[in-house]
């Protein structure tokens, strides 16, 4: 019987653009798949963009009702001292 030397295969991946680079014995980068980038169509940066100003507009109704319900409860606070006081006879 003939001795053949046997060699470890390397997986099969997709078409690359950089080849890896072999030392002899060693595939190095053979693994390597680059990054995806993801594909937006014009629509679904449209769907974003109305998603992300919907965000801004109740971000800026939410701080506005914030400032409201501060200052009523200023004013709740300060009529309450007022008439604490008038009911006390101070004023």
């Amino acid at each position: 019987m003939a001795h053949t030397a046997t060699h470890l295969s390397t997986p099969r991946l997709p078409a690359r653009s950089v080849p890896p680079y072999h030392t002899g014995k060693v595939a190095i980068g053979i693994a390597h798949v680059p990054r995806q980038r993801p594909h937006h169509d014009r629509d679904a940066m449209r769907l974003q963009d109305a998603l992300l100003i919907d965000l801004e507009r109740e971000q800026t109704l939410r701080r506005e009702l914030d400032a409201e319900v501060r200052i009523g409860v200023l004013c709740a606070v300060v009529l309450a001292v007022v008439v604490g006081l008038l009911g006390a006879g101070v004023l």
